[in-house]
This record gives C-alpha cells, structure tokens and sequence, in this order.
C-alpha cells in the first residue's frame, strides 16, 4: 500500500467538492453511508469503507476541523497526523486567509472562555427555567409548613 493511500482525501470520499456547503456534505455523506453501510452493502469492505466515510464527515462537519484539514492537511487522531497533500489543500480558505499556520492551529485548539454575551442554548435556558419552578415551589411549600 502506497503512502498516498494510506491517507484519502476526505472530500473524495464522501464525493463532495472542496467548496461544498455543509448541506451539500451532509448530504453526500448520508448518500455514501447509505450505500456502504454494513447492514446493506455486500461488499466485505463495507464495514471500513462506511467508518472511513464517517470520519470524513465527523471531519469535514465541523467548521475547526475542517478549516484545519483544509490548510493543513490534518488526518485527525489515528489517522497519522499530517498527510500528503491533496488538490487544493494548504491554500488559505476564506475564512482562514488572515491567519498563520501557527495562529490557525492555535484557533482550533484553543477552547475561548464562553461569551456571557452568546444566548445560551434551548436546552440550558430549559433547565435554568425548571430549576426556578423547583425552587419556587420550595419556597412555597416551606413557607406553608412554617405557616401551620
């Protein structure tokens, strides 16, 4: 096995173009993954086919990830680190153009304290409203022991 293919290009894998939109890669994975799925491809491959095609999905879904894989060639955990160049990998995207390749891999890295700013997600403003219900029946229901 050659070293160049020991490393596939993601976006060949899931048949999607370098430019896609997220849409589009969601869509062509759920395509490839339907088609290599072990429960439905005979194929004996198709069980490492299908893992290889949700990895570059669980790559290339990712807006860090993917601006890393794209500048940098990244291969993600046990994939071999740093790869052979692919077609148009280590250009700068749009999104990534202003930065260094040290400052990228910083931004990727780097977790940024949350904004308290950033609205705060359905499931936690759910929980911050039931956990306010719980507290005011407490109160009223301490306030009533206290009362009788």
């Amino acid at each position: 096995m050659g070293h160049a293919s020991s490393f596939p290009d993601l976006y060949e894998l899931l048949g999607a173009s370098r430019e896609a939109e997220p849409d589009e890669l969601r869509a062509a994975y759920h395509a490839r993954a339907r088609e290599l799925h072990p429960d439905v491809s005979g194929d004996a491959e198709a069980e490492a086919r299908f893992r290889e095609v949700s990895h570059a999905y669980a790559v290339l879904s990712k807006p860090r990830s993917r601006l890393l894989y794209d500048r940098l060639a990244y291969r993600g955990p046990g994939g071999g680190g740093f790869g052979p160049p692919h077609e148009g990998v280590g250009k700068p995207t749009r999104d990534s153009a202003h930065l260094s390749d040290g400052e990228l891999v910083d931004w990727v890295f780097t977790e940024k304290p949350a904004d308290p700013a950033t609205p705060v997600p359905s499931e936690e403003r759910l929980m911050r409203y039931m956990a306010a219900a719980a507290l005011v029946v407490a109160i009223i229901f301490l306030v009533a022991v206290i009362l009788n």
